[in-house]
């Protein structure tokens, strides 16, 4: 999600809005996997941001925060979705 600012750090809606946009994301993204029948559960991952390096979406700063190519460190991880749905690599 793009984040202007650092959710772990920002107080009020405003730096709020990329958790709660990605709480509705992974929740929709989850409800439709159950209904291809198969499980998806959300899980609150502490190492996210690493989980997005591993799947090479970026990489990390100083700071721990991700860095991609097109936003740079203005993003903000959601929480991991985890899956017995058949997926097969594209890159």
């Amino acid at each position: 999600m793009r984040a202007e600012h650092d959710a772990q750090t920002a107080v009020g809606i405003g730096g709020q809005a990329p958790v709660q946009n990605g709480l509705f994301v992974t929740f929709v993204l989850s409800a439709y996997i159950r209904e291809l029948g198969y499980r998806a559960t959300v899980v609150a991952d502490p190492t996210r941001e690493a989980l997005a390096v591993a799947a090479g979406l970026g990489a990390l700063n100083a700071d721990g925060r991700l860095v991609v190519p097109k936003l740079g460190a203005k993003v903000y991880v959601a929480d991991v979705i985890r899956t017995d749905l058949p997926l097969a690599a594209d890159g």
